[in-house]
């Protein structure tokens, strides 16, 4: 197996160590998948070979300051460390032997999630800025609520802000960090000025933006893009931006790999259903990107358990034409109501 091999697999049980450490509010900041990576150390060949690695995490330097000041570097690092050794216990040829936090300075183009975004983000998610009128945000928060169903977290300016805190810095902080941007163009969407400068600053950096007709017609460079249409019910819009997302060449990639990944760190039967069935929805998906799920999957998935899922997945493999998993342990459970003794 090659380094590049070894490597992928390593990836692969980001997002599993992302659940194990996240309950640690500090750990839910910094482990970003986007900012976490992995750096040779070293080979032994004793055992069939093994490969050592360094976990590497990126943290602006705020952030940094404050793990310092609160002399939790270690601690933290420990921590993230333990977590990938209990979740790669099958693991035999790769071994973590120690996680670093660095620190690094922001950039103002750097699309990575900062201190104030993070509270807001759903970790591991795609990032929607939903830009909207404030008479409008019961619209919005629904909105929101929709869009999780899909792996999408969206950020709700007036629902989403502390009273404590600087909403501006918020709202540049959201807007730096965001995948993708929504505008719900209502009739006195373009009467304000903080939205035109939110749909601005996406237009800037050359994020997907998306107009959701609601009472007026997209208007100015906006008008370029293709758009949603409102609806009574926020779960069809939602739909709407997911296939928005799928198709267009500026999201694609991110968004199929938060699906994927979240599908892989899937820890229990109803979320990996619930993640393949977004993924048997998307009508582009390619033979590589199912390729890279079947490749990532081991034993230690613990869905695959359940011979309901392994027989689900399998199914989702062959529409592709991608190899069946076939589990190498005995641990599958077939499903039953009861469980005679």
């Amino acid at each position: 197996m090659t380094q590049m091999e070894q490597e992928d697999i390593l990836k692969s049980y980001y997002p599993t160590v992302r659940e194990l450490v996240k309950d640690d509010p500090m750990l839910g900041k910094i482990f970003v998948l986007n900012r976490v990576s992995s750096e040779w150390f070293n080979h032994d060949n004793w055992n069939g070979g093994i490969d050592y690695y360094i976990v590497n995490i990126k943290v602006p330097v705020n952030i940094y300051k404050q793990i310092t000041g609160d002399n939790r570097e270690q601690d933290l690092e420990n921590t993230v460390m333990q977590a990938f050794h209990a979740s790669m216990k099958d693991v035999n040829s790769i071994d973590v032997q120690g996680v670093s936090i660095i620190p690094y300075k922001e950039d103002i183009d750097d699309n990575v999630v900062n201190e104030n975004a993070v509270k807001s983000w759903i970790l591991g998610y795609f990032r929607m800025f939903i830009s909207h009128v404030s008479s409008h945000k019961q619209s919005a928060a629904n909105l929101k609520l929709a869009l999780a169903d899909y792996g999408i977290s969206g950020f709700v300016a007036h629902e989403d802000i502390e009273p404590t805190t600087e909403w501006q810095e918020e709202i540049i902080a959201a807007l730096r960090s965001m995948d993708a941007l929504c505008a719900i163009l209502t009739k006195e969407f373009n009467g304000s000025k903080w939205c035109d400068q939110e749909v601005g600053f996406g237009l800037g950096r050359n994020v997907l933006c998306i107009p959701i007709k609601h009472g007026i017609d997209p208007y100015g460079i906006l008008g370029k893009y293709q758009g949603a249409k409102a609806a009574k019910d926020a779960r069809d819009v939602a739909k709407q931006i997911f296939k928005l997302l799928c198709n267009n060449e500026k999201t694609h990639e991110k968004y199929i790999s938060v699906l994927s990944n979240l599908f892989l760190g899937a820890s229990n039967k109803d979320a990996s259903l619930k993640w393949l069935d977004v993924l048997n929805n998307v009508e582009n998906l390619t033979k590589p990107e199912v390729n890279y799920i079947r490749n990532h999957i081991s034993d230690a998935y613990e869905p695959l358990k359940s011979s309901e899922i392994l027989t689900k997945i399998n199914k989702f493999f062959h529409n592709y034409g991608v190899a069946e998993y076939t589990m190498l342990s005995s641990n599958v459970v077939e499903d039953v109501d009861d469980l005679p003794f």
